[in-house]
């Protein structure tokens, strides 16, 4: 059988190399610290604090750590319960420039799932003090052929398989055409707002929660830019999402971003940043190279077991160049890993700096190494 990396270099159960994953780790804070605990999670008490919705933009360098941000906010929520959240993650997928906002309405929902929704649709009625689901969603200002598909969730009942009518039903409210095509596509700004104005409101009525969507990778929206029609569009869904009007869901979009300026324009546009706000507004940096240190640090601690090292040094396996603190490297390998990122700011990025040293990790096994050294980092270019 082939060494691993986790046996080689004494990595902790379930570490295979050194890359965090973004959902098993979301418990961690490798960098960012301030950015996401002072900043995002702040932001999130405000917003519970003034009954607002939560309203959010995270940006930076692609690799800088947005989605592991999302992720531990999700469950750092999950944690504190006195934030009553239903979060919901997506990643923005394929957009061309006729993409409109079902693209994000359908990954939702279906993340959501049809069952949950008639499971919500059900119990209105009793959570809502006897208002039946169409009343409930006129009230606040629902139009007709939204209000008439959620209502087409009673057909079905808790538990049980959902009817033709409720998945036509379902199918529509994603964007998708009725059965024969005898209703069109819900094509409005306005329609797409209230499909998720709905469901924020089924979670609030019903639950008790506050419904939080979470859109990844949204600098893919930059495909609509070219045309006026779908960026005009995407406009007006955005400013209704982040308006003050909206008291029925909150809504995060992270995007690769290395600057203000490069942020897609159907999120720039002043009115939607005008309405999400500058301290809503956060960017991950790049690392520094003290940043790069604690974050490499951080990092280790969480993947290496140093019992086993130890044992490893031990029984002479591992040389008289090894130091706990700078494990797997030789201490000048390791300042030398660290100032190779200080020398390259644009690239110090979480991602880059996790590939880097799992290759050098990898040539040094082939090698025959314990220990990562300035031979091994020389080999892949650092």
């Amino acid at each position: 059988m082939a060494t691993t990396l986790k046996e080689w270099f004494c990595l902790q159960d379930g570490r295979q190399n050194f890359k965090p994953n973004v959902r098993a780790d979301r418990e961690l804070i490798f960098c960012h610290t301030e950015q996401i605990e002072e900043k995002a999670q702040m932001s999130i008490e405000r917003s519970f604090a003034t009954g607002e919705p939560v309203k959010m933009m995270i940006y930076g360098n692609w690799g800088v750590g947005k989605t592991h941000a999302v992720h531990h906010i999700c469950w750092w929520l999950e944690q504190n319960p006195e934030y009553t959240a239903e979060t919901v993650f997506v990643e923005v997928g394929d957009i061309n420039k006729k993409s409109r906002f079902d693209v994000l309405i359908r990954p939702f929902l279906e993340e959501v799932g049809i069952n949950t929704i008639v499971d919500l649709v059900n119990n209105y009625l009793m959570s809502s003090g006897g208002k039946n689901i169409r009343d409930g969603l006129k009230a606040i200002g629902i139009g007709t052929e939204v209000v008439e598909d959620y209502a087409s969730f009673m057909m079905t009942a808790p538990g049980s398989t959902p009817v033709p009518a409720t998945e036509q039903a379902f199918e529509h409210l994603k964007g998708g055409a009725t059965k024969g095509g005898s209703s069109g596509k819900l094509e409005q700004s306005r329609d797409f707002y209230d499909v998720l104005a709905s469901l924020g409101h089924l979670f609030k009525v019903v639950e008790g929660k506050n419904l939080i969507l979470i859109a990844d990778e949204a600098a893919r929206l930059d495909e609509v830019e070219s045309d006026d029609a779908t960026r005009s569009h995407w406009d007006a869904v955005n400013r209704m999402i982040f308006d003050d009007s909206n008291i029925y869901f909150g809504f995060i979009y992270t995007l690769g971003a290395s600057s203000e300026r490069d942020i897609p324009r159907v999120l720039a546009h002043p009115q939607t940043e005008s309405r999400i706000g500058k301290r809503n507004l956060i960017k991950l940096e790049n690392l520094s190279e003290i940043q790069t240190k604690d974050f490499l640090n951080n990092l280790l601690r969480q993947f290496v077991d140093l019992d086993e090292v130890n044992k490893l040094v031990g029984a002479g396996t591992i040389g008289a160049e090894f130091k706990a603190e700078t494990y797997p490297f030789t201490e000048p390998a390791y300042e030398r890993f660290v100032d190779h990122w200080g020398r390259d700011p644009e690239n110090a990025k979480p991602r880059d700096i996790c590939d880097n040293l799992t290759d050098a990790a990898f040539i040094a096994m082939k090698k025959g190494k314990r220990l990562i050294d300035d031979a091994t980092l020389e080999a892949i270019g650092m």
